[in-house]
């Protein structure tokens, strides 16, 4: 086995056939697919630290998405991509394989966010759930929800009978929103809702690439003047749909409106998969009691120490949470 590490993204263009490969044989999320991980080095000055594991034969078998930061390795944009994960098989991948990675290349640490499948033998906690929800192709919305009850299903026909808004589904090549976006991006910073550094233009550039390249569509909800209320960056990946980020203004349930309108809208086009990723929040529990998993957050720290402290200080944001 032979480990090659790439710090500059013209190399990561020949990788390009490999890459995608292994997204398809490893059925990997939208977060590590190669066009997704291109637009994330393309919006921001990243310090490369790709590892691309090969076999006895030379054929790759892994691609570790990583950046360097504090002399620790971590995925690239991990902050804002809900799943993360080691592209291929991680058998081999084990404790002493990181030890030797670290010590060769004389690094305090790896960590590895946001995993659905944590990795043997590291250090390992639960650091977030997800939810997610299979749905049948339906002109009788919200019958396709077969797992709630009639009441619930009623709660669903309501929110979207009781307000008067237009849905819309915005693709490439219609216009990037730009405008509308800041308007209410600034709303949800002004209320204290969001900090200051929200959708900061790092994250713009990133959404407006995605855009771009058809892998990011954008569900909208308009009043009758025609004013934006709410906007949803959803990722599409084959028939999985990620609610990524949520805009709204302060209006009553503008933003589950918005999220019910395109699933009643891709549903009656086709079956799906729909993404909640990162978080349980009360909103999606009582309206859609979605399936729940966990995420784990596994690491090697060198340092027993800073270890230690990086564990309690993750138990202690987990008991606040």
């Amino acid at each position: 086995m032979r480990v090659q590490i790439i710090n500059k993204k013209s190399k990561l263009i020949e990788l390009s056939p490999d890459w995608k490969r292994l997204n398809i044989l490893y059925n990997s999320k939208i977060f590590s697919c190669y066009d997704y991980i291109i637009s994330v080095i393309d919006s921001k000055n990243y310090n490369l630290f790709i590892l691309v594991v090969f076999d006895n034969s030379e054929r790759i078998i892994n691609i570790l998405p990583m950046h360097k930061k504090n002399n620790f390795l971590f995925f690239l944009n991990c902050e804002h991509s809900d799943y993360c994960e080691i592209i291929g098989p991680t058998q081999c991948l084990d404790k002493s394989f990181f030890q030797t990675l670290i010590k060769q290349n004389n690094l305090r640490g790896i960590i590895f966010n946001n995993l659905i499948i944590p990795i043997s033998n590291l250090n390992t906690f639960n650091s977030n759930n997800c939810s997610f929800l299979n749905l049948k192709k339906t002109k009788k919305f919200p019958s396709n929800f077969t797992h709630l009850v009639y009441r619930q299903r009623r709660r669903l026909s309501r929110i979207l009978n009781k307000y008067n808004y237009t849905h819309q589904i915005i693709k490439y090549p219609e216009n990037f929103p730009q405008s509308v976006i800041n308007d209410i991006k600034n709303d949800m910073i002004s209320r204290g809702i969001r900090p200051e550094n929200f959708m900061d233009n790092y994250m713009l550039i990133l959404i407006k690439s995605l855009y771009e390249k058809n892998i990011l569509i954008i569900s909208r909800v308009k009043d009758k003047r025609e004013k934006s209320l709410a906007i949803s960056f959803v990722l599409e990946q084959d028939k999985t749909f990620y609610f990524w980020i949520d805009l709204f203004l302060n209006i009553s349930m503008i933003n589950i409106y918005n999220n019910i309108s395109f699933i009643k809208d891709i549903t009656e086009v086709k079956s799906a998969k729909f993404d909640f990723c990162r978080g349980i929040y009360n909103y999606k529990k009582q309206n859609f009691y979605p399936n729940e998993i966990e995420l784990h957050t596994s690491f090697f720290i060198k340092s027993k120490l800073i270890s230690y402290l990086y564990s309690l200080y993750q138990n202690i944001k987990r008991k606040l949470r």
